[in-house]
């Protein structure tokens, strides 16, 4: 619902149960299919189900106990750990294969699923198999994916590996639709024993190994191009073929809400986990190194005490370059609309606080009029960067025809 600045209006009819046919032609329902339990404005807290715009009394299930297997715990590494350098992308190894997807007829999106709780598990279980048993119900398909739909999923599943292995598995396993996932923070974090034993010393590696259980499994973690049609098929839903297509991104504090400085001065021991599970390298330390203004003052957001905690501009520059392949194969057949998705924010406007999206001016006294002001300034600095709306741009910047879901302020869309 939120436009980044100069954009111009454009249908944000976002696919949570919309069809593919709907994107295209600026037509949408307002109900979201899949998805349960808004996310409060205010502030960031434990919820019994994942992110996303509808409440249903019936989606707050019990907190059950669930014993995982240790898929991985012997697994050999994808690389070794040898310094973060200029780092490949976490390439799958089926990135190869068909880039087009024909039997799409609709497009769901949710994210930030934290299936390492019990209950957030139980929840999707529950709406899994229950998807799966009635999906001959006409009336039950408009809410739930199956085999002829496609699902994003905007990124922390979990830190775990087992447990976004199997996240990804009762998905695809019971609803078999076409499932794309990105990862978000929680993916990157590495510690504790398991990840120790298995000799997972950095956050790149980590990411690759999240990439190998997407490939495993199926999931799609490059731009696929869905809904296509081979012209001899009537049904209007296979009309208008959309890219998908998975962005690769992170912070660097770009976003960080001007003239709040006095409320961010607790950046400096905020418990943001990343801060101590993320692990880049030397060389992507220091957003404050980064951001310069007229005369070359640096920009007084990047002052505050404790913003060398968060990563450098060129950690977010290297993300996006690992999106290159899947945005030349996009611009390579442009006839068709895009879709892409990352777990991060792309501009200011589509931060939680900034209330009225096509302003350009941050009104902070009348906008953060919650009890926790200083919650707000301090996620924006790890909220996304303003390089990701540069990027989503340059997909297709003659016709700025883009839809993008961002997972980390709770499904915001840009």
């Amino acid at each position: 619902r939120r436009r980044p600045r100069g954009a111009r209006p454009v249908a944000l009819v976002l696919a949570f149960g919309a069809s593919v046919a709907d994107i295209c032609a600026g037509r949408s329902s307002s109900a979201v299919a899949f998805v349960a339990q808004p996310c409060c404005r205010r502030r960031r807290a434990k919820r019994a189900g994942p992110t996303s715009h509808v409440h249903s009394s019936e989606d707050h299930p019990s907190c059950l106990a669930r014993t995982r297997r240790s898929h991985f715990a012997t697994r050999t590494l994808l690389c070794a750990s040898n310094g973060c350098g200029d780092r490949p992308s976490p390439r799958s190894t089926t990135s190869n294969s068909s880039a087009r997807i024909d039997n799409v007829r609709r497009i769901f999106a949710i994210s930030d699923l934290h299936t390492d709780s019990a209950a957030n598990m139980q929840w999707l279980i529950d709406r899994c198999t229950a998807g799966r048993a009635i999906a001959d119900d006409e009336t039950a398909s408009h809410l739930t994916p199956g085999p002829n739909d496609a699902l994003i999923i905007a990124g922390d599943i979990s830190h775990d590996l087992d447990v976004i292995h199997d996240t990804l598995s009762t998905i695809t396993t019971n609803l078999q639709c076409h499932t794309f996932f990105i990862p978000g923070n929680h993916e990157a974090w590495i510690g504790g024993s398991k990840m120790d034993d298995m000799g997972l010393t950095d956050s790149f590696t980590k990411l690759e190994k999240v990439v190998q259980v997407c490939d495993e499994l199926g999931v799609h973690t490059s731009a696929k191009l869905v809904g296509c049609s081979d012209g001899n098929n009537d049904d209007p839903y296979y009309r208008h073929p959309v890219w998908i297509v998975p962005m690769w991104s992170w912070y660097d504090g770009t976003l960080a809400l001007p003239d709040c400085e006095d409320l961010s001065v607790g950046l400096a021991y905020w418990p943001w986990v990343d801060f101590k599970r993320c692990e880049w390298g030397n060389e992507y330390e220091g957003a404050r190194m980064h951001v310069a203004v007229d005369g070359g003052n640096v920009d007084a957001r990047f002052n505050v005490p404790g913003c060398e905690r968060v990563p450098s501009q060129e950690l977010t520059k290297l993300f996006l370059s690992w999106n290159e392949d899947s945005l030349n194969a996009v611009k390579e057949n442009s006839v068709a609309n895009v879709i892409s998705f990352s777990h991060f924010l792309p501009s200011p406007q589509t931060l939680p606080d900034w209330k009225v999206p096509s302003s350009n001016t941050f009104r902070r006294e009348e906008w953060l009029d919650h009890p926790v002001p200083d919650v707000s300034a301090k996620f924006a600095y790890v909220a996304g960067s303003e390089l990701i709306d540069e990027q989503i741009r340059s997909i297709l910047p003659e016709r700025y025809d883009c839809i993008d879901s961002t997972g980390n302020s709770r499904s915001q869309i840009h």
